[in-house]
């Protein structure tokens, strides 16, 4: 299973976790691409042309062209071709799904963040006026991190939210 980065390998694998899915087991390998563009040799090693291994992948939106043109396909092809797409990215989808309110209780319950820290950092004069676009560019600008308090603080109710990751997950699985 190929991800954007180590932000989106941790998220998918605490999703998983939190499913009581051991994609080990499975025999899933999440392997972070350290960006879009190491899909095209990502692929090139493992899939069809190299060693036969089924590709699964997890894109941002606006990077969907690169998985697509390693697998020579239209990007309205990724979905048939078991490549997911996060609106507009994963940050975005995890601070949406969950919502402003439960992702900022994560991510200060997690104590890697503090309530002062995220205010300041999101320009709000309190936690509760924190607004969906300044905590997904906080996120963002700290992906490794809110992806770490993330994994140490989401319950499962709030994982299954993350429904591109699940799907992913389901798919990889099936």
């Amino acid at each position: 299973m190929f991800v954007k980065g180590i932000s989106d390998r941790i998220i998918v694998k605490s999703v998983a976790h939190l499913m009581a899915v051991g994609l080990d087991r499975c025999g899933v390998s999440i392997v972070a691409l350290n960006g879009s563009g190491g899909f095209k040799a990502g692929i090139r090693l493992f899939g069809p042309a190299g060693l036969g291994v089924r590709i699964l992948g997890l894109v941002d939106e606006k990077e969907q062209s690169d998985p697509a043109v390693a697998l020579g396909v239209s990007t309205t092809d990724l979905l048939a071709n078991d490549i997911l797409t996060c609106y507009e990215d994963l940050e975005d989808e995890y601070v949406t799904s969950l919502g402003v309110a439960d992702t900022v209780a994560v991510l200060i319950g997690s104590g890697l963040f503090s309530e002062a820290g995220l205010v300041a950092a999101t320009g709000a004069m309190d936690a509760p006026s924190i607004d969906c676009t300044s905590l997904i560019d906080f996120a963002r600008r700290n992906k490794v991190e809110a992806a770490g308090a993330l994994a140490r603080g989401m319950s499962k109710d709030q994982a299954v939210k993350l429904t591109t990751v699940v799907e992913l997950i389901n798919r990889a699985t099936s």
